[in-house]
């Protein structure tokens, strides 16, 4: 799919219909709309996407249109050009439950716990039967580590709807963080039973395998996922890190490739692929992908990480540090960072700037710091 179709912002659109909605518009903006969920029942998602934007075209004020667009988006995992066709759904009307519920779903996806919870709260508030916003608000407090509290708002998710299969999907995310392993794998596999066209619960349960180190059951597990979505970039993501850590670094290869073909703005697929190279030895190949995620994501930190990781190993300890420092200056908490910072400072014998690295590593919570500092004399 070409991933430049541009969504219409709600405000130059509005501005080109001020002269108002005729009858035969309304008619048109139906058509298209009846068009575009017939093009994606069929995984027409181009198609689907054109006739959308279309409807949008005819009737910058159909929040249908702009609802169902989002929805379609979500659904292929498109969370970025997912999001601005919610919140303009929520500018033409700012009490659409819906789209709150949508938003704090991609925004738990994206690791935006705050932004997950502001919507979820404004779902709750305005649908408070709505079991997808309550198991978001479990997420965000499992995040913040108040478990108690994090299942109390799954549990509720399941009193309004014991068959939700994101209810123990979230569940399970929850007892994984407080170690309950063994729960958390009954929750995803609940979560498969009750909805087992939902990818999210093979994802999970392919997470942990992975963390487990148990590669084999997570490959599998994100191909039974794949086979009822064979498009979802999560899947392959998660099934290509699974495939590197075998080693298997050509087909992890070609589950990146897989994700920029239906992503091709994919920062972490990029990055990873620059992992995967680095692995190899190929390290010139594997700078040029670092440098295409910062192309598309300049804040991503994770891709300065690796790409310093990768010049410390070419022995450009100059060019690493630079790097290392641009990571911290977009994650201020990338204590790996100041590790390996203080790494290279104590080959170059200066201590000092070892040791204060060291510190604000330990001071992260880093047991690595923590455990040089210890060997050493040193507090933090």
């Amino acid at each position: 799919m070409n991933k430049q179709i541009k969504y219409l912002t709600f405000a130059t659109l509005l501005f080109s219909a001020q002269c108002g909605m005729s009858q035969t518009d309304s008619l048109s903006v139906e058509n298209y709309i009846s068009k575009a969920q017939n093009a994606a029942k069929l995984s027409l998602n181009d198609l689907a996407i054109q006739y959308y934007q279309s409807a949008i075209e005819a009737m910058p004020s159909s929040t249908q249109a702009y609802y169902e667009l989002g929805c379609l988006y979500t659904d292929m995992e498109l969370y970025t050009l997912a999001i601005p066709n919610f919140e303009a759904t929520l500018a033409i009307n700012p009490d659409h439950a819906d789209s709150h519920e949508r938003l704090a779903y991609i925004y738990t996806e994206k690791e935006n716990y705050n932004q997950a919870y502001i919507h979820a709260q404004k779902a709750i508030e305005l649908n408070p039967s709505s079991p997808s916003a309550y198991a978001t608000m479990g997420i965000y407090y499992c995040i913040q580590k108040e478990y108690v509290n994090a299942i109390s708002w799954c549990n509720k998710a399941l009193a309004i709807d014991p068959q939700y299969g994101r209810g123990y999907n979230c569940l399970g995310f929850v007892n994984f963080y407080k170690g309950n392993d063994s729960e958390a794998y009954s929750c995803f596999h609940k979560a498969i039973k009750f909805s087992p066209n939902d990818i999210d619960g093979y994802y999970n349960l392919a997470v942990m395998y992975r963390i487990k180190r148990n590669y084999e059951s997570a490959i599998s597990t994100c191909k039974n996922g794949l086979a009822i979505d064979p498009n979802s970039i999560k899947l392959y993501y998660n099934m290509g890190i699974a495939y590197r850590e075998r080693k298997m670094y050509d087909k992890a290869t070609q589950c990146y490739e897989k994700i920029l073909e239906l992503d091709s703005s994919s920062v972490k697929a990029y990055n990873q692929l620059g992992i995967s190279y680095t692995r190899k030895g190929m390290y010139e190949k594997a700078i040029s992908f670092y440098e295409k995620a910062i192309k598309i994501d300049s804040k991503y930190a994770a891709s300065y990480r690796n790409l310093a990781d990768t010049y410390l190993t070419k022995g450009e300890q100059e060019k690493a540090l630079k790097t290392y420092h641009k990571a911290i200056a977009n994650d201020p908490n990338d204590s790996y960072s100041y590790c390996q910072l203080a790494e290279i400072f104590g080959q170059r014998n200066n201590e000092r700037k070892q040791i204060t690295y060291y510190k604000t590593a330990a001071k992260m919570g880093n047991k690595r710091a923590q455990d040089w500092l210890q060997n050493n004399g040193h507090s933090w």
